[in-house]
């Protein structure tokens, strides 16, 4: 619940805040820093998207999973190969492959979080080969 306000209040407040919210992507606290992406999100900031993108490979899962949740809507081509890695890591599936099929034109598996590991490993191994033919995964993907 204080998380949730925090971050309404913030989105209200975003063009004042927005500097400590940038300085928060820092935070040694991961709620700080989880919040502060979902600020960003809601407040539709694509400008973060450079910083918020580091923050997939943030030791913490929610944060993990609010960096990917942005890029969901904010991702650009160059995201592909960390994207993907988000992918075939886990445990985030569904909003990884959300964001990887907004980049391909709404074509491409949606992963589920609960799908079974056989199927999972069969739609990335379908997105693998997807974006390798669309040249925006190096060919030494295809060993992964």
């Amino acid at each position: 619940a204080n998380w949730e306000r925090a971050v309404r209040e913030a989105t209200e407040r975003f063009s004042d805040i927005r500097h400590e919210l940038l300085s928060a992507l820092h935070s040694e606290n991961p709620e700080h820093r989880s919040a502060a992406v979902a600020t960003l999100t809601e407040a539709k900031d694509i400008e973060s998207r450079e910083l918020v993108r580091k923050l997939v490979d943030d030791p913490d899962a929610y944060v993990r999973e609010e960096a990917l949740e942005y890029l969901a809507d904010y991702a650009v081509l160059d995201d592909v190969p960390l994207l993907f890695r988000a992918l075939v890591e886990g445990p985030h599936f569904f909003l990884a492959s959300c964001a990887l099929q907004r980049l391909c034109a709404d074509d491409g598996d949606i992963i589920q979080d609960d799908d079974t590991p056989v199927v999972r490993e069969e739609a990335i191994a379908r997105w693998r080969e997807k974006l390798i033919g669309m040249k925006l995964l190096p060919l030494s993907e295809r060993r992964l």
